[in-house]
């Protein structure tokens, strides 16, 4: 006959990290199942699942407790039958400390197209402000120079230039105690939207950035990786039958995608708002793919981009008065403003003059 069970488990972890715990019966057969109850009396988190059942089938399961603040919780247990409860266990929960930070950004590009390298801090708590040093060596230039990043600012933006053709190695460091990204090798070459692209992954930054100091915005390499290169080729040459990318046409079609985008999100609530900008680089290269397979449009291209403008339909009618009760979003292709309220759910190819 059972008369036990125990639960083994962390005393420690991180915050907003779930810690896993075993519940399991002592030797012997149930005369019936048994509930496990698991109480954090009363302490800030989350215990998933709170009831286990166990069988002499299933004698052992699982649970997870998730704190999303500093300090101890109290875990405690009870059974729904005549078995000995084990002990309490005490867990701490503490914030992580960072340690270092991470550097991306493009390793190819044009002769003076400006390139964005992104600086970011990964998770933890930062003890005081770090400022960032970023040094270029070969004939390029790095604005700003420096960036500081806190707890509540996480991530910095910088511009590197190549102001000729060659490579260029940006070197980072830091006033802190954080280990420094390792160099980032960047290789310029002469603009020409002529050129064929070379293969993956080597043609990352060659045709720029549609939308320039905008995070999170799609760029071409972005389109490349959803779409392949095969059809980033096909989609920039539809008029003309060329065998390389047209930067142009495609950066030209995701800034297109991006004023209508944010044309919708100054005319929606704050909240529909940051809805847009979590979704900016999928919503723009899908609405740029739209835009630009417009000789025989595919049915998928057509449902894809329904769907961003049905959400944009859903993001006002939930905005309600913010926007007047009439909001509407402005195309950018053709002359005509488009109504979200109603009309924006019949927002088709027909708006946008370029059939």
């Amino acid at each position: 006959m059972v008369t036990t069970y125990t639960v083994t488990g962390p005393s420690s972890g991180s915050i907003g990290e779930p810690q896993t715990y075993s519940v399991a019966l002592g030797s012997g057969t149930l005369a019936s199942p048994v509930t496990i109850v698991v109480n954090s009396n009363g302490a800030p988190g989350s215990v998933q699942p709170s009831q286990i059942r166990l069988t002499n089938d299933n004698r052992i399961a699982t649970f997870t407790y998730t704190r999303q603040t500093a300090g101890q919780t109290l875990l405690s247990f009870t059974n729904s039958g005549d078995l000995v409860d084990p002990d309490s266990l005490v867990y701490t929960a503490t914030i992580p400390v960072v340690t270092r930070y991470v550097v991306s950004g493009p390793s190819t590009g044009a002769v003076g197209q400006p390139q964005t390298i992104s600086i970011s801090l990964l998770h933890g708590f930062l003890a005081e402000p770090v400022t960032i040093t970023v040094t270029a060596s070969g004939d390029c230039v790095v604005s700003p120079g420096t960036v500081q990043l806190t707890n509540s600012t996480r991530a910095a933006l910088v511009q590197l230039t190549a102001l000729s053709k060659g490579q260029c190695v940006l070197q980072f460091s830091n006033n802190g105690q954080l280990s420094d990204s390792v160099d980032l090798l960047y290789t310029a070459i002469e603009a020409n939207t002529g050129l064929p692209l070379p293969e993956m992954p080597n043609s990352e930054g060659r045709c720029g950035v549609a939308v320039p100091g905008v995070p999170n915005s799609a760029t071409v390499e972005d389109f490349i990786t959803a779409f392949t290169l095969v059809e980033a080729i096909e989609l920039s040459n539809l008029d003309s039958g060329g065998s390389a990318i047209d930067c142009n046409r495609l950066n030209k079609a995701l800034l297109d995608a991006y004023t209508e985008l944010a044309s919708a999100k100054l005319l929606l609530s704050a909240q529909a708002g940051r809805v847009i900008d979590a979704n900016l680089n999928r919503w723009m290269l899908i609405i740029a793919r739209y835009y630009l397979d417009s000789v025989r449009r595919r049915p998928d291209v057509t449902a894809d981009y329904e769907r961003v403008v049905n959400k944009l339909a859903e993001l006002s009618n939930s905005s309600g008065d913010a926007t007047g009760g009439a909001a509407r979003v402005y195309n950018h292709n053709g002359k005509r403003a488009v109504f979200t309220q109603e009309s924006l759910k019949h927002f088709t190819s027909r708006t946008h003059g370029i059939l």
